[in-house]
């Protein structure tokens, strides 16, 4: 007798999209330095609060709270960007480029392919605004799958 074993394979990746918060993916960026970067910029720019998401083992992103306009959402990017160590900057290049094209900013809330989904290591200040629209598609059982 044979057995096979099947597995469901997820197919898609579901995230939160948004062309009027700031969210950043810092891959590659170790934990202190994330940290530094929430703390100075919510404090510098008076975003009102953040979430910092491990999405997968020493990878991690940064939600603030406060609604704002694209152009100052991309001002801010780009100052984060020179805050960053030049071995680092390649991976945000890569990920904003991305963002650019779609004219708006995509965080993972689901599983994707061997990967949980991302866990929340500091909520910081406010989380009315944008912050509580993440958290709950990310505690969403049904959307963001459980693992």
């Amino acid at each position: 007798m044979v057995v096979l074993k099947t597995e469901i394979v997820t197919k898609f990746v579901l995230g939160y999209t948004t062309n009027e918060g700031l969210m950043v993916d810092l891959d590659k960026v170790e934990l202190e330095k994330v940290k530094k970067i929430a703390e100075s910029f919510c404090k510098s720019h008076r975003l009102k609060g953040y979430l910092i998401l491990e999405t997968s083992p020493n990878n991690y992103a940064i939600i603030w709270d406060k609604r704002m306009k694209w152009s100052t959402v991309l001002k801010i990017l780009g100052k984060i960007f020179f805050y960053l160590k030049e071995e680092n900057r390649y991976e945000l290049a890569k990920w904003v480029m991305v963002q650019l094209i779609k004219k708006a900013l995509t965080i993972r809330v689901s599983c994707k392919g061997k990967k949980d989904k991302p866990k929340i290591l500091v909520q910081y200040g406010s989380c009315e605004g944008i912050c509580k629209e993440y958290l709950s598609l990310l505690n969403d059982e049904f959307l963001s799958g459980s693992r």
